[in-house]
């Protein structure tokens, strides 16, 4: 049976709304039921009780009535007041009838049988023997008989009330104790229908915001797919086409910077060629003023081709997807190569190079992990002051290759540190020197160093300068024998 997937977000809000309160209804109305239908028997329990005491009470009054209106006749002689002996008996019969339809006890309904038949059988022998003094005086203590019945009757009354009260407390503390089942239970389902609606929710909600965070970050060859309701999977669809048309951007874009960068080099090429010609005085000795201009010329020729080499070096880098070019190489001696090829700079600061490097072989690039450390270093010696240190330490620590590198300069600020690997972005740090640097070199270092599979990253340990860590993960690497 394949599983139902509501067609909108708001559906699915709605069914896990009902299907979290369903339970709730549905054990309210059980409550509810539950509780009016002790309420009932409570109810019919305490008038049943207030009539059989009162129509015990008012059997024995007319028991009392009886024999007073006996005893009177006796005396008097007056026919009255045998008149009112019968009408007290009829009354007296009548509320024994209206007993026997409320009393639901056999023992009350047997003492209740005795009661009017006893009382019958004085009514019947009174009106025998009506003219012998004699036998009425007999009749006296059947009299005190009949009242003790109404009395016992009503003490029954009594104890059966106390029984039904203690069924119904009993009933009461049953439907007390399944209402606190029924709380944990309602509380669990609707902890775990609350979970389940929630991860229903939220994972197409985390998946839509992966797919903006890769957006974000550049990565658009995975295609975006959102699971869930039609609604959020048509909100997929359209990040999907955007990232297709992103990526189609950006492939264009590369691919006019990379014909921008070619076609510009051949006339650079001959602007250089020229400027030499004219430095080495083939067309004719400069005077003063005329070399001051080639070497302007010069110096802008040498920062344009430093640019248009970081351009085509950093859509290099951007194709982190072409194979690398693997070979086992010697990192140590790689960066002391690249030091030695900033000596001159370098000297020219009085800069100082405070080198520990472990013998270490990895199986990379060659070109790409040369390049992302001269630009490392490159930046180093850039933003190092005069009679600045320059540390590097290479070390392989769990299982990773760590290359160390920094400088006593101005540091990098905190509002620049987000951005310092975005291509082209130059932070606030000064700096003094002829040619200017693009703002690509740390965004092609970042490139292939991720290409490799490891990481570029600023070290914060509040030291004066920059400090740049590049780890490589250790399937990469070695240590030498």
């Amino acid at each position: 049976m394949p599983f139902y997937r509501p067609k909108s977000f708001l559906k699915l809000v709605l069914i896990g709304f009902a299907l979290v309160m369903l339970p709730l209804i549905v054990a309210i109305i059980d409550a509810t039921i539950r509780v009016k239908r002790i309420a009932e028997q409570s109810q019919r329990t305490v008038s049943r009780a207030v009539q059989v005491l009162q129509g015990s009470r008012t059997l024995a009054e007319q028991a009392t009535a009886m024999e007073r209106y006996i005893k009177q006749f006796q005396v008097l002689g007056d026919e009255s007041l045998f008149h009112a002996y019968v009408e007290t008996h009829d009354r007296f019969q009548q509320v024994a009838h209206n007993l026997v339809a409320i009393i639901r006890d056999a023992a009350q309904e047997q003492q209740l049988a005795a009661l009017t038949t006893k009382e019958r059988s004085l009514f019947e022998t009174a009106q025998t023997h009506l003219r012998q003094p004699d036998q009425l005086t007999a009749l006296t203590p059947e009299f005190t008989t009949l009242k003790e019945l109404a009395r016992a009757i009503r003490a029954e009354n009594d104890k059966l009330t106390d029984r039904d009260t203690e069924a119904m407390r009993e009933e009461a503390a049953t439907v007390q104790r399944l209402f606190v089942w029924q709380a944990v239970a309602l509380s669990l389902g609707a902890v775990v229908f609350s979970a389940i609606f929630v991860g229903l929710i939220a994972r197409p909600i985390r998946q839509i915001d992966h797919a903006i965070q890769r957006l974000g970050v550049g990565e658009f060859g995975t295609a975006i797919q959102i699971s869930g309701p039609h609604d959020l999977q048509y909100l997929g669809q359209r990040l999907n086409w955007l990232r297709g048309r992103l990526r189609q951007l950006e492939d264009e874009k590369r691919k006019f910077l990379q014909h921008v960068s070619h076609e510009l080099k051949t006339p650079l090429t001959a602007l250089r060629e020229g400027t030499a010609l004219l430095e080495e005085g083939v067309v004719g000795e400069l005077n003063e003023a005329q070399h001051e201009i080639v070497e302007i010329l010069e110096q802008n020729g040498t920062q344009l081709q430093k640019l248009i080499e970081d351009l085509l070096n950093f859509h290099l880098a951007e194709a982190r997807l072409a194979a690398l070019d693997l070979q086992p190489l010697q990192l140590d001696r790689m960066l002391e190569d690249v030091l030695n090829d900033h000596k001159l700079a370098m000297r020219a600061k009085d800069i100082e190079v405070q080198l520990l490097a472990a013998p270490v072989v990895v199986r990379g690039d060659q070109e790409k992990l040369r390049v992302a450390i001269d630009n490392l270093v490159s930046n180093a010696v850039k933003y190092s002051p005069q009679d600045g240190t320059i540390r590097a330490t290479l070390t392989h620590e769990a299982g990773n290759v760590i290359l160390d590198i920094s400088d006593t300069g101005p540091g990098i600020a905190d509002e620049d540190k987000p951005r310092v690997f975005e291509a082209f972005y130059q932070g606030a740090a000064a700096y003094q020197g002829h040619v200017k640097g693009s703002g690509l070199g740390l965004a092609i270092a970042r490139e292939y160093v991720a290409a490799h599979h490891g990481q570029l990253e600023i070290v914060d340990d509040m030291s004066q300068g920059a400090h740049f860590r590049l780890t490589l993960p250790t399937s990469n690497s070695k240590e030498t024998a």
